[in-house]
């Protein structure tokens, strides 16, 4: 009987709990607003220099507040103040005290902490946004209860954990932002294809694993899909060709394997297509013609990958292509001529492949270029004359291949900053013109009007030969003589080598023990990062 009237009393201690509660939902404008307006100010958000006039006036008069007719706070954005709330934590406003909020938006405030509870109490709120901030712990379950919300985005956060299923109740929700966190546990849940009304889901930057859901293929009305820099694997789902309004797809940097060829007579459907990095994964097998289809691409990376056979040539249809990543593959075979069709390109990486042939004169048709990769290949031939047309190169990397003749003269080269010949078989001199290039990091003329090509300047731009580089060092130290001698260690001695270019440095020759462990060897190897640009 005891236990019976403690738990009639518990009720009874709730139900005025709830209608205390509802008194403070429902009372009048006035004294909400009163209330809001202690609760704002408990935070010290707005600033002491405003205090005064806070006391003296409504919320609905402060800078990022907006109230509804009824006086009613109803939006909190600071999207466009530069004012910073430094170092405080998100928790200190509490969300419970304004029902009728609909626009929450703080991003870039210096917020720490965690996303508190109370936030699921929002129930008319149709936009949140928190991003880049420094919020951690995990996504709160109770985000779950605003079925209200059209935009969620808490990117640029440090949260963690996994993301909830109970977020596919937020039926109504059009843009969701998770970018750029520590979600590392668990998958991409299937449950997400109840966002039917979803333009655009961004999960990029964070350490998701498992594969994509063929779920996902639900999502009709996709403008956007970056699920780029997880640890994501498998095969891509098919279903992704289902997204007929697609225009921005980014898978890059993850662990996808499978026959590209059979994943773009999938992909081939997405007519409206305009971004597309599949870089950095492991998919095999030939480009396949069917790019070509995608009539709308402004930028296409297939870099990083296993791929082979030879560059379609169906992708000079891509007329409105501004930037091309093909390097790090396996690629063979030439480049086609009709490449040059594509006027619009501003940036071309087809470095480290296994192309072969010349380089053909209609690249000079290329004039937009700011970024030309065709090094570590297997080109020979001249370097055609009309590359002295790029007049917008900025970089230019035409190493490690096998090219003969003369360095192309630079007209204007005023923006040119880096530029690369080494290693090819080129002759004769640097054009005069080079070191005349302001920009040049490291130009290949100094203080020289002519410089030979053949010497062995490993500071030049131009060609490096280490058997004649080796020479030209025998030479200045009159084959090491002691008198250039500047200094002996437990490894090697040290020389002082006045190089042809003019240049001094300082070499260390191993002693012969040394340099025979192949540990010294491997101390000196060079490696490549094939990057997007």
């Amino acid at each position: 009987m005891a236990s019976c009237t403690w738990i009639i009393n518990v009720l009874l201690l709730l139900t005025a709990c709830v209608a205390v509660a509802e008194d403070a939902w429902s009372s009048s404008p006035s004294s909400l607003s009163e209330t809001e307006r202690e609760v704002l100010l408990s935070t010290g958000w707005w600033t002491n220099r405003y205090l005064d006039f806070y006391i003296s006036q409504s919320p609905c008069d402060w800078v990022r507040i907006g109230c509804d007719v009824e006086g009613r706070v109803s939006s909190i954005i600071f999207d466009y103040d530069p004012l910073y709330i430094e170092d405080e934590e998100l928790g200190k406003l509490d969300f419970s005290f304004f029902p009728y909020l609909e626009k929450l938006q703080l991003p870039n405030c210096g917020l720490k902490g965690s996303i508190p509870f109370q936030i699921g109490m929002l129930s008319n709120l149709e936009s949140l946004s928190f991003r880049d901030n420094y919020l951690t712990d995990k996504l709160p379950s109770s985000l779950a209860n605003l079925t209200q919300l059209l935009s969620l985005d808490i990117s640029g956060n440090f949260l963690s954990g996994s993301i909830p299923n109970r977020l596919s109740r937020l039926k109504n929700l059009i843009y969701l932002d998770l970018n750029h966190n520590k979600l590392t546990t668990g998958t991409i849940p299937p449950s997400l294809n109840s966002y039917t009304n979803l333009n655009q889901l961004n999960l990029g930057f964070n350490k998701l694993n498992g594969f994509i859901p063929w779920e996902l293929g639900n999502l009709n009305n996709l403008l956007t899909l970056n699920l780029a820099n997880n640890k994501l694997a498998g095969t891509i789902p098919s279903t992704l060709g289902s997204f007929t309004y697609l225009n921005h797809l980014d898978l890059g940097f993850n662990q996808f394997n499978g026959s590209l060829d059979l994943l773009m007579a999938n992909l081939s459907q997405l007519k409206n297509l305009a971004y597309l990095d599949l870089g950095h994964n492991k998919l095999t097998g030939l480009i396949p013609q069917g790019f070509g289809n995608l009539r709308y691409l402004a930028k296409l990376y297939l870099h990083s990958n296993n791929l082979s056979g030879v560059i379609p040539l169906e992708l000079q249809n891509l007329s409105d292509l501004v930037k091309l990543n093909l390097g790090c593959n396996n690629l063979n075979g030439s480049i086609h001529l009709e490449l040059g069709n594509l006027r619009k390109l501003v940036s071309l990486d087809l470095g480290h492949n296994k192309l072969t042939g010349m380089i053909p004169s209609t690249l000079g048709s290329l004039t937009e270029l700011s970024h030309l990769n065709l090094s570590f290949n297997r080109f020979n031939g001249s370097l055609a004359i009309q590359l002295a047309n790029l007049t917008h190169l900025m970089e230019l990397d035409l190493a490690h291949n096998a090219f003969t003749g003369s360095l192309p003269v630079f007209k204007d080269c005023n923006i040119l900053k880096y530029l690369d010949f080494s290693y090819n078989l080129l002759s004769g001199h640097i054009p005069v013109e080079l070191g005349d290039c302001p920009s040049l990091v490291h130009p290949p003329v100094e203080n020289q009007n002519k410089m030979n090509v053949r010497n062995g300047d490993m500071f030049s731009v131009g060609n490096f030969d280490g058997h004649i580089a080796y020479a030209d060092i025998v030479r200045a130290t009159n084959n090491f003589d002691i008198r250039y001698c500047i200094g002996i260690g437990s490894y090697g001695s040290v020389y002082e080598v006045r190089l042809p270019s003019g240049r001094t440095v300082a070499l260390k020759k191993l002693h012969r023990l040394e340099a025979e462990e192949p540990a010294f060897d491997r101390s000196f190897e060079m490696r490549c990062m094939c990057c997007q640009i």
